[in-house]
């Protein structure tokens, strides 16, 4: 927990959500409405988010994430505003 709470602290303003690690169990819900067992695509075992002025600077802010340090890998994902 402590190397979390570092990074947080590293992140300061740029931290929007901590976020939290996801259960092994998921399902995935088709466009047809049938719901299926397990992800589509990869795995998700949590999230963060953070905010940056391009993704290149998500990336150098992610680059200190303590899942790192255990081997796993992590995506970053750049968001947009949907509703205008």
């Amino acid at each position: 927990m402590d190397a979390w709470l570092a990074w947080f602290g590293r992140l300061g303003g740029a931290l929007v959500d901590g976020g939290n690690p996801t259960a092994p169990t998921a399902k995935s819900i088709a466009s047809d409405g049938r719901v299926s067992g397990g992800p589509v695509g990869a795995m998700v075992s949590g999230c963060s988010i953070i905010k940056a002025n391009s993704l290149d600077e998500a990336v150098a802010l992610a680059k200190g994430c303590p899942v790192l340090q255990g081997g796993a890998k992590i995506s970053v994902f750049e968001t947009f505003n949907a509703m205008g």
